[in-house]
């Protein structure tokens, strides 16, 4: 808990939340300010539409992986500043909604979705240092160098059901894998802005969110083997690294069609 105003208990995940949703817009004006296709008007009205549909299909897609107790607690659905937003179904909703919005308004999608990218992994490490700081999203069991230990009495809700349906909670020391998420996060964006200055020389074609999308998958697919907070595993592997090797195959093959493309064109 951040802090409490009354009634009023505002969480560091929700803020560390709000503040990835900020960082990415700052970051997003920066590069609009530099670009000759998107004025900071017109980011700024596609960037609302993406936070509305990153906030919804995150949502909407982790009460639908945990239906047993969100039937029995659908007041509990709307309580994302508790935790519970599911990166995948965030990117899906933010994704439709700027493509939508983009479309009706006769935007490049092609030059927003790269404009957009380096903007993604930038707020989403803001959000990773929220979950290390709410308990959830934990590792697992480690004992060795810079080990954390979550007190029961300091979990979170959602870390406490969680801990009810019989995921392994963190009361002993564990591998601090949100901030090697946020690391990871934050390094992507460094390499897409990298990218972007040495080899995309300007162009505009969408190939910068694939390359994010591949490099995000990789290293998602990766750090999935440190959490500790999953109930269940399909051929020992994560839902979260299933949707990696279907995000990953899928970016890398429009990627290669897309360099067809553009040597047949």
């Amino acid at each position: 808990i951040a802090f409490e105003v009354g009634p009023l208990t505002v969480r560091w995940y929700g803020v560390f939340t709000a503040g990835g949703f900020l960082a990415a817009f700052l970051l997003l004006m920066h590069r609009a300010r530099k670009s000759s296709m998107l004025t900071q008007e017109r980011a700024a009205d596609l960037a609302f539409f993406g936070i509305i549909g990153a906030i919804l299909g995150s949502r909407v897609l982790y009460v639908l992986e945990n239906m047993a107790y969100f039937s029995n607690h659908p007041a509990q659905i709307i309580r994302i500043d508790q935790g519970g937003l599911v990166f995948y179904g965030g990117f899906a909703g933010a994704t439709a909604a700027i493509i939508i919005a983009s479309l009706l308004r006769g935007h490049s999608i092609g030059g927003v979705a790269d404009l957009f990218a380096p903007a993604i992994p930038f707020g989403h490490a803001f959000g990773r240092i929220g979950c290390f700081l709410n308990g959830c999203c934990f590792g697992k069991p480690w004992d060795g160098f810079l080990a954390v230990e979550y007190p029961f009495q300091h979990y979170s809700d959602i870390a406490r059901i969680q801990a009810e349906n019989g995921v392994a909670a963190p009361i002993a020391p564990v591998v601090p894998v949100q901030l090697i998420a946020a690391g990871g996060n934050f390094a992507i964006c460094a390499f897409l802005l990298i990218w972007e200055r040495l080899r995309n020389r300007g162009q505009s074609n969408g190939n910068l969110l694939l390359l994010y999308v591949i490099s995000y998958g990789i290293v998602r697919f990766l750090t999935e083997f440190l959490r500790g907070d999953y109930l269940t595993r399909t051929a020992g592997l994560t839902s979260a690294q299933w949707w990696c090797i279907v995000a990953v195959v899928a970016a890398a093959g429009i990627r290669v069609w897309n360099g067809h493309r553009g040597k047949t064109a």
